[in-house]
C-alpha cells in the first residue's frame, strides 16, 4: 500500500462523520472540573488548550460525556490528559473512541449510572473503494497497531483491548458496573510516584481508618484519627504542588509560537 492510500485509508477508518465537535465548556460553580461533550472531531485539542490556559485555570480532572468520533484527535487529548496527570470522569456516557480519553485520567471515575461502550475503530465506506483486500488488511493491522500500543500504554488491561477489537464497528459493548470498576484503576506509575514523592496513606492506613469507624467528616480528637487526617492532607497539598508544577512545563510544549 503506497504511503498515499495509507493515508486515506487511516483517515477514513478513524474518523465518523464530522459534523458537530465537541463542546468545552467550565461547569459553573465548579472550578475543578471541564465538561468535554459531544462528538470529538480535529482540533478539539486546541479547543481544550485554550480554556486550561493559564495553570491556574486547569480544572482537576474532565468530566466527558460522548459518543465517539475521531479516534487520532481522542488519542491526542489522552495524551495530553495523562501528561498533565489530570483525571477524568464520566456522569452520563463514554462510548466508542470516547473511552481513549477516559483511560488517560491518572484518577479515573464513572458514575453507577453511566454507559461505558466499546467496539472497534468505524469503517467509511467509500474508503474501500480503490483498495485491494490485501491492501485493507494491511491497513488495518497498522491502525490496530497504533490504537493497541496506545491502549497498553495507558495500563489498559488485556481483557478489555481484546473485547473492544472483537466487537463490530456498527455495534457496542456496554461495561457492567463491575467491568466499570476494573477500567478505571489509577496508572500504576503515577500511583508509585505519588506514593514515594508526597508519602501518601498506605493501602493498610487505609484499611485501619476505615475498620475503627474513621470518615473525613468526623470531628475527632484521637491522636490516630488527627495523624491520618493530618497525612492525607500533607500528601494532598504535595501532590497539587507536584501536578501544578508539570502542568506549567507541559503548557509551555503544546503551545503555539
Amino acid at each position: 500500500m503506497q504511503v498515499g492510500q495509507l493515508l486515506t485509508f487511516l483517515f477514513g477508518i478513524l474518523i465518523a462523520s464530522p459534523c458537530f465537535s465537541l463542546d468545552v465548556s467550565k461547569v459553573k460553580n465548579n472550578e475543578y472540573t471541564l465538561l468535554l461533550s459531544g462528538e470529538i472531531v480535529p482540533g478539539d485539542l486546541d479547543k481544550i488548550l485554550e480554556s486550561v490556559s493559564p495553570p491556574d485555570s486547569f480544572p482537576k480532572y474532565f468530566t466527558i460525556d460522548s459518543t465517539g468520533g475521531d479516534v487520532v484527535e481522542a488519542m491526542k487529548i489522552g495524551h495530553f490528559i495523562r501528561e498533565t496527570a489530570s483525571g477524568t470522569l464520566v456522569t452520563k456516557t463514554c462510548a466508542s473512541a470516547c473511552v481513549f480519553i477516559l483511560v488517560a485520567g491518572v484518577s479515573k471515575t464513572a458514575l453507577a449510572s453511566s454507559a461505558i461502550g466499546l467496539h472497534r475503530p468505524y469503517f467509511k465506506p467509500e474508503t474501500y473503494s480503490n483498495l485491494s483486500l490485501n491492501e485493507v488488511v494491511d491497513g488495518y493491522e497498522k491502525v490496530r497497531s497504533i490504537t493497541r500500543k496506545y491502549l497498553t500504554d495507558m495500563e489498559v488491561p488485556t481483557s478489555y483491548i481484546e473485547k473492544m477489537f472483537s466487537i463490530a464497528s456498527n455495534d457496542v459493548y456496554f461495561l457492567s458496573e463491575a467491568e466499570k470498576n476494573r477500567l478505571v484503576i489509577s496508572p500504576s506509575a503515577y500511583s508509585e510516584w505519588i506514593q514515594a514523592k508526597c508519602d501518601s496513606p498506605t493501602a493498610k492506613d487505609w484499611k485501619l481508618f476505615e475498620l475503627r469507624g474513621y470518615n473525613f467528616f468526623d470531628e475527632s480528637d484521637d491522636p490516630e484519627y488527627v495523624a491520618f487526617i493530618s497525612k492525607y492532607n500533607q500528601s494532598k497539598a504535595c501532590e497539587k504542588s507536584l501536578v501544578t508544577d508539570i502542568r506549567q512545563q507541559v503548557l509551555k510544549k503544546y503551545t503555539k509560537p
